[in-house]
């Protein structure tokens, strides 16, 4: 193709977008909400994983409870020394 094929193509493109104003606008509005819902989609994405790694290095791996009544409660001494004895374990 020429370049001057190239410019009666693009001519013709842009004639048949003044013809109908009101498709065209739909379009681009139809295109612009695509663009910005898969932006906020990556940016929070993004944002979820960057958060998710800062709190796995800040939390720790397995928390032990013990549940009384439903509601978490003291966990028994004898119970303590048997985890910090266990290996892996750096903090009980």
């Amino acid at each position: 193709m020429t370049p001057r094929s190239h410019l009666a193509l693009l001519a013709f493109a842009w004639s048949a977008l003044a013809r109908r104003p009101g498709r065209t606008t739909a379009l681009a509005g139809g295109l612009a909400t695509t663009v910005t819902l898969l932006a906020a989609v990556l940016f929070a994405t993004s944002a979820l994983r960057g958060e998710a790694e800062r709190a796995r290095a800040a939390q720790p791996d397995v928390v032990v409870q013990h549940l009384a009544g439903g509601r978490p409660g003291l966990v028994d001494p004898d119970i303590v020394s048997f985890i910090a004895g266990l290996p892996g374990v750096r903090r009980a």
